[in-house]
């Protein structure tokens, strides 16, 4: 609720100038900062605090859904960040010096490394039952992330997904170089695209 509050605000801010009255008419609907949501949140119970969700969720989405869209699937892209290692969540300042100095490009080679490595094992696998539910869990995945909100720890569940295609890639290359096909280089461009957003993102 909060994030998409503050989307369509910001949306609103953006759009004053063409069109102050409808700006004006949703905000005076919405709440007015987080601690008026948290405050309601708290006092309200059952029916009425989802339909204090939805009613805001809806208002935030529909003033302007395609500008909505794109403010959240903006927002989502840091899925594919692989300087997570410095989030809030971590602690990260919390570790000896030491650390501090190793683990950020070693955990940047490893995200690049599994995700472009299991971009392509996802592609050239066969079709299969688990392949189709792996692939329909991610899509459902990044849909959550975008209707409600995305940091970067929810992402962890997903990423040992990512390890048995890795793995098929990195035991099958050779075998993947010997028999080029279409669908081989498919995949490269497809990998290659995905390694081009995460470069993006840090």
């Amino acid at each position: 609720l909060r994030d998409n509050v503050t989307a369509v605000k910001h949306i609103i801010k953006l759009e004053k100038k063409s069109d102050p009255a409808a700006g004006a008419t949703v905000l005076s609907q919405l709440p007015k900062s987080r601690g008026e949501i948290r405050r309601t949140i708290r006092r309200t119970r059952g029916q009425a605090r989802w339909d204090y969700v939805r009613d805001n969720v809806s208002r935030s989405i529909l003033y302007n859904p395609y500008s909505w869209l794109v403010l959240k699937v903006r927002n989502a892209r840091g899925f594919w960040n692989p300087n997570f290692i410095r989030n809030q969540y971590i602690r990260f300042e919390t570790l000896p010096p030491l650390w501090q100095t190793i683990l950020p490009p070693y955990a940047i080679v490893y995200f690049v490394t599994v995700v472009g490595l299991a971009t392509l094992g996802i592609v050239l696998a066969p079709n299969n039952v688990p392949k189709l539910l792996i692939a329909l869990y991610l899509l459902y995945s990044l849909c959550t992330f975008i209707l409600t909100h995305f940091q970067g720890r929810l992402r962890v569940p997903l990423f040992p997904l990512f390890l048995p295609y890795a793995a098929f890639a990195l035991l099958s290359w050779r075998n993947l170089l010997q028999f080029r096909s279409a669908k081989f280089y498919g995949a490269l461009g497809v990998a290659a695209l995905v390694l081009l957003l995460v470069f993006e993102q840090s």
